[in-house]
């Protein structure tokens, strides 16, 4: 049971962290420390630093959260659709983490979501 206001007790909200020179950001919980990192840089304007961090990233669907946190959504639907053997529950459960949000009212989502077997 979860009680009291310490947002570790929270694991699905939001927790900020200060990272890169007294930058505070609120980085979505649940994620690899080196996507962490990698999401970090991008949102701090260090992209040399995100790209070599997504570079470097084995599962697709961490380059893409990486590549939208970078504005790149080319490079994240191309990441999106590297990873669409992982099936219809994975990817639907990855695109409603916050970090994929910019990507939602964008044509080509609805088509990878049908491309998986999910519904528009």
């Amino acid at each position: 049971m979860v009680t009291g206001n310490n947002p570790n007790d929270h694991p699905n909200v939001c927790q900020e962290e200060t990272v890169l020179g007294g930058f505070t950001l609120a980085i979505p919980p649940l994620l690899s420390s080196a996507l962490r990192v990698g999401y970090a840089y991008a949102r701090v304007g260090r992209r040399e630093d995100a790209e070599r961090i997504a570079a470097i990233q084995p599962r697709p669907i961490e380059q893409a959260a990486i590549f939208v946190a970078l504005g790149d959504n080319n490079r994240a639907f191309a990441a999106l659709t590297r990873a669409l053997p992982l099936g219809p529950v994975r990817i639907g459960l990855e695109l409603t983490r916050p970090e994929f949000a910019p990507l939602r009212g964008d044509s080509r989502l609805t088509a990878l979501r049908k491309a998986v077997g999910l519904p528009e």
